[in-house]
């Protein structure tokens, strides 16, 4: 990902990141320890690049750039579609090569679809279920199935974890 600020190449936010900002200004995202530090956050538009190989999880490939609007937040539900197109409460968890990983939201400007509320995880997409499943997260289970990230309306609901 790169842009007019010199960004350094980040990926996907659970990746490892050194412990500095991403840019030379103050109130810019910055990582802790891998961990994007929201407090930073002040309103510094970002360009986040969202890439996702089709390997397990997703059911496809993806590399698309947003335009993050605000900090992400970690998130645990969504209203959404499930796999016979009813909009219902879901579970997300975000995915990676090593499994369940974080999952979070964010609005951001997409050049195609103005502002959306993004949702992503991991290298591997994120992985829905409905929200009265009780079952453990696994690539096997027909219940539940993966995306590479979700674009919805900027005023989706959604739940942050408790």
């Amino acid at each position: 990902m790169t842009s007019a600020r010199n960004l350094d190449s980040i990926k996907n936010l659970d990746a490892p990141k050194p412990d500095v900002g991403l840019l030379d200004e103050p109130n810019a995202f910055s990582y802790n320890n891998g961990k994007l530090d929201n407090e930073s956050y002040t309103g510094i538009d970002m360009l986040y690049e969202v890439e996702v190989l089709a390997d397990g999880n997703s059911p496809m490939d993806l590399n698309r750039v947003f335009d993050l609007l605000d900090a992400p937040k970690p998130v645990s539900k969504i209203f959404t579609s499930d796999l016979v197109g009813e909009d219902r409460w879901c579970d997300v968890t975000g995915w990676s090569d090593q499994g369940q990983c974080p999952a979070y939201a964010v609005k951001a400007e997409d050049s195609g679809d103005g502002v959306i509320l993004l949702i992503y995880g991991g290298n591997e997409g994120i992985r829905l279920k409905p929200d009265d499943s009780e079952d453990d997260w696994e690539l096997e289970n027909a219940s539940q199935w993966g995306e590479p990230c979700l674009m919805l309306g900027a005023n989706t609901q959604y739940v942050e974890p408790s």
